[in-house]
């Protein structure tokens, strides 16, 4: 019996894909990140997400869009793939689950203070 596995980098398309979500294409809100903002995918701030959506070193902490559903009120308020979310209700934010539990119940008006080409920027969009 032979086995044979690949190696690779778990994109959030191919995590959507194996959860049996869809993997739809960018701006479809099936990408959404679960619990958080309807329409929204985020992921925590990274060195290589820092990189490729070249955000400022000043930005310490976050979570950066990575997909924003075109029929969302996120993408309607103005959140754009590469802003990062650093506040949650005037709350500091630096993983998924600290959003969850900040932003309120379903249908809430969320307030978010994400950092956008370098500027402070504040949206509020429905949870």
């Amino acid at each position: 019996m032979e086995l044979t596995a690949t190696l690779g980098k778990l994109t959030p398309e191919l995590l959507t894909a194996a959860l049996g979500g869809s993997s739809g294409p960018t701006g479809d809100s099936s990408t959404a990140t679960p619990g958080f903002l309807k329409g929204v995918r985020v992921e925590p701030l990274s060195e290589d997400l820092r990189q490729e959506h070249s955000i400022d070193a000043a930005v310490i902490a976050g979570l950066v869009v990575t997909d924003v559903a075109d029929d969302s009120d996120a993408f309607r308020k103005g959140l754009q793939v590469g802003d990062v979310i650093v506040r949650v209700n005037n709350q500091p934010v630096k993983n998924v689950a600290e959003a969850r539990s900040k932003k309120g119940d379903s249908g809430d008006a969320v307030h978010l203070t994400i950092v956008h080409e370098g500027q402070t920027k504040f949206i509020v969009v429905k949870s």
